[in-house]
């Protein structure tokens, strides 16, 4: 029986699981990537822009400001698409991950604007912002730590799975490294697909 279950942790994943668990990842990280730049261009405006109305508009908003729900909402999806994923490989998942980039990218672009506003001097408000956000995206990550949490109960968290990838295998190793190059090529789709439309 012990040798049995050896085998499934040794198997790997099928391909359809590794695809859904490379799309997820690509897609969350390029919409983290559009909401970062998205944020940099309203922070850059004063931080508020309106559109539409019988008044005069001091701070009209972008063309491309329909990108930022966009990205939040497909943002979401994607997590789903990779939460598919993992369980059918019995893999981690990415939501942490994604609440540690979204929060710890944003709290930047608050502390950076904030220590440098566009008007010139030092914004408070965003300042504090900037603080929280960052310990919003640090919390979750102290869960991920091997010294702070069962390692190995971490990666086989999650429901319904079929199975779990063995920590530290081979079929482990390439789990991981799916998620950092999609991560990676996600981060460079999105500031190119922002770039190209802003």
């Amino acid at each position: 029986m012990r040798e049995a279950d050896a085998s499934q942790d040794s198997a790997w994943p099928s391909f359809l699981s590794l695809i859904l668990v490379a799309l997820g990842t690509l897609g969350l990280f390029g919409c983290v990537a559009v909401l970062f730049m998205g944020m940099r261009g309203i922070l850059e405006l004063g931080g508020f822009v309106a559109a539409g109305g019988p008044y005069e508009i001091a701070h009209p908003a972008p063309d491309w400001v329909w990108m930022l729900p966009v990205s939040f909402i497909l943002g979401a999806l994607f997590v789903m698409i990779q939460a598919v994923g993992a369980t059918l490989a019995g893999g981690f998942k990415i939501i942490g991950a994604m609440w540690a980039a979204l929060f710890l990218s944003l709290g930047w672009n608050f502390l950076e604007f904030g220590f440098d506003a566009p008007g010139g001097g030092r914004s408070w408000g965003w300042i504090i912002n900037g603080v929280v956000f960052i310990l919003m995206g640090i919390v979750p990550l102290i869960g991920w730590l091997p010294w702070f949490s069962d390692f190995r109960a971490l990666m086989h968290s999650g429901w319904f799975q079929r199975r779990v990838l063995e920590p530290r295998s081979s079929a482990w190793y390439a789990y991981l490294a799916i998620h950092i190059g999609a991560a990676g090529a996600g981060v460079a789709v999105g500031l190119a697909f922002f770039n190209a439309l802003a």
